[in-house]
């Protein structure tokens, strides 16, 4: 069925677009909510999902057809046409925060307590992935958000300014200098030959701070956004534009161009 949804019900913590129609969103209590009209309505997913009472704290759709989702608990999730399969997360107990699908194969998720799984096979199987570590953990911090460009460049990002990076899959890391010592919860980079974003990304975190690359991620500095001093939870969105969402607060829009990477502030609210 479609209906409008009712924003201060539940605590929606991620959403994802393909389209300027078509999105997904995900949150508090198992919800899980799809629109094809650009947001005018919605159409309830969730009653599918394994456990109706788990946070879901991520949401990615990969060609506008494979969609997965992490939570709490482990909680993997992947659609598969018709109902929500929860996946084999190896035995996490811990909360999945965030992930990053190259394709409808290739993906990461990483969580609390430095937990990192990687597939190669949509899903179906998982392998963790380590830096250095005896507990065969990447770190003992909390993992926000992972990007990968490609099936061998990637980064993670966490508590207090991490930032790791890979060339090999995440068959190793390497801990990369990052701009803040704050926490980072979102990470977007464009190949450069993606258009006028080419060779851009961003990091996004608490206090609104924002790092910025121009060269692939090679290097990281910091943009001014101090005069909002929201936390900034995600970078993503469709074509031209990337939103930054604050979270509580609703988003903020900076539409970048190839000769300004200064943030330009939208305001929108939930």
């Amino acid at each position: 069925m479609s209906l409008r949804v009712d924003l201060e019900e539940v605590d929606l913590s991620s959403d994802h677009f393909v389209n300027d129609q078509t999105g997904w969103i995900c949150g508090s209590y198992g919800t899980v909510l799809q629109t094809t009209d650009a947001g005018t309505t919605w159409h309830q997913l969730t009653d599918s999902v394994p456990s109706q009472q788990v946070q879901l704290n991520a949401i990615q759709a990969v060609n506008g057809q494979a969609i997965f989702i992490v939570g709490a608990e482990g909680t993997i999730l992947r659609w598969d046409g018709s109902t929500w399969l929860l996946l084999d997360s190896r035995g996490v107990s811990h909360s999945f925060l965030g992930m990053h699908f190259v394709d409808e194969n290739f993906g990461i998720v990483v969580g609390d307590g430095g937990r990192a799984l990687i597939t190669s096979s949509g899903g179906d199987a998982w392998t963790f992935t380590a830096v250095d570590s005896e507990e065969g953990f990447l770190t003992d911090k909390a993992l926000h958000g992972a990007h990968f460009l490609d099936v061998n460049r990637g980064w993670i990002i966490g508590e207090q300014g991490l930032l790791l990076q890979t060339h090999d899959g995440g068959a190793t890391w390497e801990f990369q200098e990052s701009c803040t010592a704050l926490d980072l919860h979102g990470i977007a980079v464009h190949a450069y030959g993606d258009g006028l974003l080419g060779g851009l990304g961003w990091m996004v975190g608490e206090e609104g701070k924002i790092c910025a690359t121009v060269d692939e991620g090679k290097t990281w500095f910091l943009q001014d956004a101090s005069a909002h001093n929201v936390p900034l939870y995600r970078v993503g969105g469709y074509g031209a534009f990337n939103p930054i969402s604050v979270g509580e607060l609703g988003e903020l829009w900076y539409p970048p161009t190839s000769s300004q990477v200064a943030p330009t502030l939208l305001d929108y609210r939930v």
